[in-house]
């Protein structure tokens, strides 16, 4: 691989003399090429837009990027995301920090596939007049390494799905499967009783080792695990081994359904309409988390019905987020389930979908209303007009979030917006003048800015200095204007 894409960078410098500096997306482009296109005078900068997660941290071929970090540029978007590569072992000196960029209006939230085919994501470009012969590369040349290790999660195939190559089980792992398998606790049984042979529709395996892990069930179609706890997992300690468990397994998009001993053995029942709440519908795994129709959809998901009944004092909440546990939208139901004047819409999905329905079914139920207050759309015809609907945007990640594009977008709309501050926006902020900045995981204040809202002053002023506070440092012509001074002074303590 690291022959196919120095033979293209090679055939591109013959054909340009003008090729001064090129910008990478991928690991594998950053750990392979860096090195050789800086030895041959061109600047490299790197482009860091995506969350910081285990697939980073873990990543056996950290130390490598690392060191071929001393030969670029990274660009991040926020200063979050700058602390967080600097945490991990990056120079900040080779760190810059340039917010996105949005325009007006803003049509579609989806990228044309164009757009997304830069010169590089294509070796085979050019090579078919690029002499083979040993003497043409340099004699320094390493062996290509994969990126990924095997196990790791990898990038998309030729079809455009996302895979993930295996990783060759540990024999004790598998050993310790088998013998589970073999020994099954009586809650175990049960469960397995209703689920083997496709009784709920979908294909389930029970002990599934997946890395050094094992999944009480697992179905594959969906990247649905259940786990059966005992009293063992209720302390403290074991209840953030299990969080942490499932932050690392929904790298990988999969869910997990923890389900106590006593809830099987003696509402069967109830278990097994909590699991066809996760496999139906089929959430979209991985993406953006937001799609766009590009057909006509039927009038039932018209933009008349992105808002829900409300009465005038009523305020409506937009949120649009991936729905995966680093994005808070739990958080975000709890926050307005004490707000009774306040509903709201979702547009998202992802790993979480089954879980986020159930919520918004459980606050339906408990408020005794055919109507839900809550809403979640996994795709809209026109988020222009979505925006329309809402009075105020939230955004509420728990997790690192680099920059947090829609609250720009709808800051650059006169929207008032909520945020908390994991999200990498909140640092150009000023809280209570241009956004409300929240802790991140507080679902109470959470609730009290929203309550907050309800003064129409402060609204008022939030959309006002919003507007002015977008347009001044993430309009596009901004963001590209820094890009161009970066590009041409390299200045790198530009921020």
């Amino acid at each position: 691989m690291q022959k196919r894409l120095i033979q293209t960078l090679i055939k591109l410098t013959a054909h340009s003399s003008q090729l001064t500096a090129i910008f990478m997306l991928s690991l594998s482009e950053k750990i392979l090429l860096t090195d050789f296109a800086a030895k041959n005078g061109i600047k490299v900068f790197w482009i860091e837009h995506d969350r910081i997660g285990n697939w980073l941290k873990w990543n056996p071929w950290l130390k490598a990027l690392k060191k071929a970090s001393e030969n670029a540029t990274i660009i991040c978007v926020s200063d979050l995301s700058k602390r967080l590569y600097e945490g991990l072992g990056f120079d900040p000196q080779r760190i810059v920090v340039i917010p996105n960029g949005v325009s007006i209006p803003r049509i579609s939230s989806s990228v044309p596939s164009h757009h997304s085919q830069g010169l590089l994501s294509s070796p085979d470009l050019f090579l078919k007049d690029i002499p083979s012969s040993p003497g043409h590369f340099p004699k320094d040349i390493p062996s290509s390494p994969g990126p990924f290790s095997r196990g790791e999660k990898g990038n998309n195939d030729e079809d455009g799905k996302e895979f993930i190559v295996k990783k060759p089980m540990n024999s004790t792992i598998l050993k310790f499967a088998r013998g589970m398998r073999k020994e099954p606790i009586e809650a175990e049984k049960i469960l397995w009783k209703r689920l083997r042979d496709r009784k709920l529709g979908e294909k389930f395996r029970r002990q599934y080792p997946f890395q050094s892990k094992i999944l009480d069930f697992y179905c594959f179609e969906k990247k649905l695990g259940i786990e059966i706890d005992g009293p063992i997992h209720f302390g403290k300690e074991k209840k953030q081994y299990d969080k942490e468990r499932e932050e690392c397994l929904s790298e990988y998009g999969i869910r997990i359904i923890r389900l106590s001993n006593n809830e099987v053995l003696n509402d069967i029942d109830g278990v097994l309409e909590k699991i066809k709440k996760y496999i139906s519908p089929l959430p979209s795994g991985e993406g953006p988390g937001v799609r766009e129709r590009e057909d006509q959809p039927e009038v039932s998901k018209g933009v008349e019905n992105l808002e829900p009944e409300s009465s005038e004092k009523e305020l409506h909440l937009g949120c649009i987020a991936r729905l995966s546990p680093e994005k808070g939208i739990d958080v975000l139901i709890q926050a307005v389930q004490t707000q009774p004047e306040v509903s709201l819409s979702i547009v998202g999905s992802g790993p979480e979908e089954g879980y986020i329905r159930r919520l918004i079914d459980e606050d339906t139920e408990r408020l005794g209303t055919n109507q839900p207050r809550i809403r979640l759309l996994t795709e809209v015809e026109n988020i222009e007009k979505f925006y329309e609907t809402i009075d105020a945007l939230v955004l509420p990640s728990v997790d690192n979030d680099p920059f947090g594009l829609v609250a720009a977008e709808a800051m650059m709309r006169g929207i008032p917006v909520i945020v908390t501050d994991a999200c990498g926006i909140a640092s150009y902020l000023r809280n209570g003048v241009d956004a409300i900045i929240v802790p991140a995981g507080s679902s109470s204040v959470l609730g009290s800015a929203m309550k907050s809202l309800s003064d129409p002053s402060l609204k008022e002023k939030l959309s006002r200095h919003g507007r002015e506070k977008a347009e001044r440092e993430f309009a596009v012509e901004k963001m590209v204007g820094r890009y161009e001074r970066l590009l041409i002074i390299g200045d790198l303590k530009f921020s």
